[in-house]
Order: structure tokens, then sequence, then C-alpha cells
């Protein structure tokens, strides 16, 4: 009897730490930036002058993208930069690419759920 207490009980801990470790969903608003040009993103002049055309270059794209919020660069998982580049594809602004992400952040990595 003692055992399948102890052993119930580890579960219940176990269940409950990995709800825990899970990220939490949230709305994050930024600016999109390129992963290439993510050293300027403690730089709001240079992040806000970075344009769609060079987030679209050739040497660019396939670093991904992220979001910069209060100076600092997030990346984004794969789908994120799916959605990042059907994005720059139909937006007509051409700097200061100002976004919303929903998604959870997962060590350094943003899981991006939706983007606009």
């Amino acid at each position: 009897m003692k055992h399948k207490l102890v052993v119930f009980c580890t579960v219940i801990l176990l269940v409950g730490a990995l709800a825990l470790a899970r990220a939490e969903k949230k709305t994050y608003s930024g600016t999109l930036l390129d992963k290439m040009c993510s050293a300027s993103a403690s730089n709001p002049a240079k992040v806000t002058k970075h344009s769609k055309e060079c987030a679209l270059m050739e040497s660019c794209v396939p670093g991904g993208y992220g979001i910069v919020i209060d100076g600092k660069f997030l990346k984004f998982d794969d789908n994120g930069d799916k959605l990042a580049s059907q994005w720059l594809a139909k937006t007509d602004k051409e700097r200061d690419l100002k976004i919303e992400v929903t998604g959870a952040l997962e060590g350094d990595v943003l899981k991006v759920e939706t983007l606009k």
C-alpha cells in the first residue's frame, strides 16, 4: 500500500513539474527583424530604420527572423520564420516593421502561433 502511495505521489509531482515547465502562451508586441541584423537590436534608431528590403535579402532570409522587444531580440522558431516571410511579402510597410506575435517562449526561442 505504501509503495502505491509513493508511486502515485511521484507521478503527481512529475505531472505538476511538466505543467510548470511548459512555456506560457503570451502576446508580444515589437519590431520584426531578421537574425542577420539582430546585433542592432539594442539600438532603437537602427531597428526603426531596418527595412523590409533588407529583411528579404537572399543573405538574410535563411537565418530567419525574430522580434525586438525593449532592445532584446527573440528568435522565432521555424513556424515563426515562415509566418514572418509571409507577412513581409504582404505588408506595404517599408520600415519600422511593427508586429504582434502570439506564442510561447521556450529557452531563447519564441514558438510562434500567430503573427500580425
